[in-house]
Parts: structure tokens; sequence; C-alpha cells
């Protein structure tokens, strides 16, 4: 038997994809200490930096890819935390890596500092800008590879967009391509 669903979580979560950024203090504070004692538990390799980097990355996914038909935003903000921390583990890491200090150490009660929440709101307004600089073809292909978590079957992408799997391929490419020069990321070569 299913829970009911909590409407404060789905309007917190509407809220978020509107953009609102105290949404995304209130789901912290909702349920990010929630989040990081199931991380901490389970990754017990992964410090309190990686967890509240997860955490953040799963909050900017559960905005892309909440389905109110698909479960609790609780239960997927912790399926989504759970998928990034594999992903950080599986992700090649050399000792050489430079790990400098926080500046700002978290509060002792889990939530972020005000510098990190700034520092947050500053970059998800980037990557809201940059996913609107996008066609609409564009777009839809990056969400249905953040969906996926990797590039959707170009096949499937044509037919559902009414395209070409060329076409798919060349908007995917200029989509990374814009983003990449949006958001200043380096490019991997």
């Amino acid at each position: 038997m299913q829970r009911p669903r909590d409407p404060e979580d789905t309007t917190l979560v509407r809220l978020l994809c509107e953009g609102d950024p105290r949404s995304v203090e209130r789901l912290l504070t909702r349920h990010g200490g929630r989040v990081r004692g199931y991380l901490h538990r389970r990754f017990p390799s992964l410090d309190a930096a990686e967890i509240h980097d997860i955490l953040v990355d799963a909050i900017l996914r559960l905005m892309e890819t909440f389905d109110p038909l698909r479960g609790s935003p609780a239960g997927w903000l912790v399926f989504l935390a759970h998928r990034a921390a594999i992903d950080k583990l599986r992700s090649p890491r050399t000792s050489l890596e430079p790990r400098e200090p926080l500046a700002d150490q978290p509060a002792a009660n889990g939530l972020p500092t005000p510098l990190e929440g700034l520092i947050y709101q500053e970059r998800l307004a980037e990557i809201r800008a940059a996913l609107c600089s996008l066609s609409d073809l564009e777009r839809a292909i990056i969400e249905a590879d953040l969906d996926a978590g990797e590039p959707a079957d170009a096949a499937r992408l044509a037919a559902r967009l009414g395209t070409t799997t060329g076409s798919i391929y060349a908007a995917r490419r200029r989509a990374r391509k814009k983003l990449l020069q949006r958001l200043d990321t380096p490019q991997l070569e």
C-alpha cells in the first residue's frame, strides 16, 4: 500500500521548477538530513563535502526529472542521490587531484552555509539560462539524455520528436557545445 503524498513536497517541487530560490532551502530543510544520513550510512567513504555536492546535484536532477506519477519527491530525491553517489564513486579520481579545504564549513545542523547557498543559487540561475538558450529540439534531446543518465537512443528520440536520427545527433552536438560555452565548462579532449 502506497503512502499518501505530502502536498507540501509536491508544492515545493513545483516552486523549484518555477525558479523559486526558497524552495531549495525548504527542500533541504525537509529532506536534506535524511538524504545525508542515508548517503553517509550507505557510502561511508564519501566525505561531508562530497555528500553535500551529491545532494545539490540530486536536487537539480529532481527539478528536471520529477514526475508525481512515479513517486514522492522525498523518495525520488533519495533515489537520485543514491545514483549520483554511485556515479561519483565510479568516476576516476587520482591522488594528485587538488583538494582545497572548505573556506566556509557547513553548519552543525547539516544545512548549507549562506555562502554555499549563494553559490548554489548563482549556478542554478546560470544552468537555467543556459537551458533556456537552447532550441526546443535541443532542449528536448538534453532532457531525454538527462532522464536516461546517458545519451538517449537517437532512433527513439527521432520517432518521438518527428525528425531524423541525423538531426538528433546534430542537435545534440550543438546543444552540448552551447551548454559548455554558456556554462564555461572546460571541454575534455
